[in-house]
This record gives structure tokens, C-alpha cells and sequence, in this order.
């Protein structure tokens, strides 16, 4: 399982490595399945599934290694969106790793090799944002993992080479640098922003960090049980959510670990 997605109307979708697309009824607690099929043209363009958000009217968009996905009202037929290379305005690349909806009811597209894309609301049409060219950084910039927009209208950006703060109407990035180590790009791996606006960022060696978005100022927050050391290596975050009261941190074989939100810089 790569990603949960509640809806609008109550269904959970999950998207699967290799497994498809699947959603849960809410009220009868039943599953129904989504697969690619190479004979038709409007199943899921592949079966390994990734982000999934809700665009202003309710429909369903789903984002695979090969392809983005419109789920039709009807709940059966899909769209599909592929990059094109001779038009500028297609997705911006076929590999779909997130997809976010802000305050602005903008749907944002995070692709791994071409960088941030914005639907525009007509058809097949993106207006894209090459990070790696804007911010004036690597390539990795252009492998894009996260998406969180503010009410603002910044779009924080979760990449390969660390993080980046978008200004779209002007089209300018800023990478922050949230190490103070030359040459430690950290891969940030999620974005989570709590109820009070604070933006937690999780990593895939360098552990978890907190942003105040207005300041940009940032503290890193140890991840471990009571008692720990900080001699072992920061634990590979794979995803964070929270409630009013608590943050849970998701990591790669260590479970999950939770702790209060009242204070930062905490232990979880």
C-alpha cells in the first residue's frame, strides 16, 4: 500500500504497488478494484499507483509511473494524461508520484524527472514548473515527492535535493537549506502541515523537520523511543499525519512513532 486517500463522500482509496487502484465503500465496507488493461483505453493507465486527490469538483485524480488518471463521475471510465514531448503545456512527465489540492482549489502534480505541474482546468493541459532551472540547483530538484500550498499561495515542494519554496505568480523557487551542512541535500519524502499552520517535513536519512512557513524558520525533531541515542543514523520517514494533539511519524522498518504536538522540538 503506497498511499490512503479518504474522500469527499466518505470512500477510502488505496493505491498499491503493482496492485492497482482499489475503494472501500464506506457503508458496506467492500472493496472494488481498478487494473490496467492494454485493451482498453480507459482503464488505469498502470498498476502501479501512487498519489491520489480530489480536484474542486469532485472528481477523482490518481497518479501512476506511467500516467495521470481522471476517474469520470460515472466511477468506471478513466482519463488519461501522458507527457508529450513536443508540446509544452502536457504533464510535465509520465511518472506521478503525488498530487495535492491547496486552498486555491489548484491541483498540483509532483512528477519524478520533470519537475512541478499545475493543472489548468482545460483538458490535457499543465503549465509546468522546472524546479531544477527556477531555484537555480541540481536535476535531483526535478524529482518531486511532495506538494503542500499554503493559504498564501506559496507551494512548498518536497524533492530528491531537498526542499523549495515556490512563488507561482511570480514563477520564482528558493531551495531552504534545513541541514547547515554543505552538500547534504536531504530527499524529503512527505509534508504535513498540523492545525496550526506549522509544516512538518519528513526526510529519507536526515530525520524529521518543523517549518514555521511565515519565518522559514526550522528545527529538527528527534524520532526514537525514550532514552535513545544520537548516535544511530536518523530513521528513513516514509510519512506523517496528525491530529489536534498528536503527530504520528511513519518510518521504513521501525513502525510508527507518535508524540505530542504541544511542544517542538520533541521526542516521539
Amino acid at each position: 500500500v503506497r498511499a490512503l486517500y479518504q474522500a469527499d463522500d466518505d470512500a477510502l482509496w488505496i493505491s498499491t504497488n503493482t496492485g492497482g487502484l482499489n475503494r472501500r465503500d464506506p457503508r458496506t465496507g467492500r472493496f472494488t478494484q481498478f487494473h490496467h488493461d492494454s485493451a482498453a483505453a480507459d482503464s488505469l493507465s498502470d498498476e502501479s499507483v501512487y498519489g491520489i486527490a480530489e480536484d474542486a469538483e469532485g472528481r477523482l485524480w490518481v497518479g501512476t509511473q506511467r500516467g495521470l488518471n481522471r476517474l469520470d463521475r460515472d466511477g468506471r471510465v478513466f482519463q488519461r494524461y501522458f507527457h508529450e514531448p513536443d508540446r509544452g503545456d502536457s504533464l510535465p512527465n509520465d511518472w506521478v508520484y503525488a498530487l495535492h489540492r491547496g486552498p486555491t482549489g489548484t491541483l498540483w502534480v509532483a512528477t519524478v524527472g520533470g519537475g512541478l505541474g499545475r493543472w489548468t482546468g482545460a483538458g490535457d493541459r499543465f503549465e509546468k514548473f522546472a524546479l531544477a532551472s527556477l531555484a537555480g540547483g541540481p536535476r535531483g530538484l526535478d524529482d518531486v515527492f511532495a506538494v503542500h500550498e499554503t493559504q498564501d499561495g506559496q507551494v512548498w515542494v518536497g524533492t530528491r535535493a531537498g526542499l523549495v519554496v515556490l512563488d507561482p505568480r511570480q514563477r520564482k523557487a528558493e531551495r531552504l537549506d534545513l541541514t547547515g551542512v554543505a552538500g547534504e541535500l536531504p530527499l524529503v519524502t512527505t509534508l504535513r502541515a498540523d492545525f496550526t499552520g506549522r509544516l512538518w517535513v519528513g526526510s529519507l536519512g536526515h530525520g524529521v523537520f518543523s517549518v514555521d512557513t511565515a519565518t522559514r524558520q526550522w528545527e529538527r525533531t528527534s524520532v526514537g523511543p525514550p532514552g535513545a541515542t544520537g548516535s544511530r543514523p536518523p530513521r528513513p520517514i516514509l510519512s506523517i499525519a496528525s491530529t489536534e494533539h498528536l503527530l504520528l511519524v511513519g518510518t521504513w522498518g521501525e513502525g510508527v512513532f507518535r508524540g505530542p504536538l504541544a511542544t517542538a522540538p520533541f521526542r516521539l
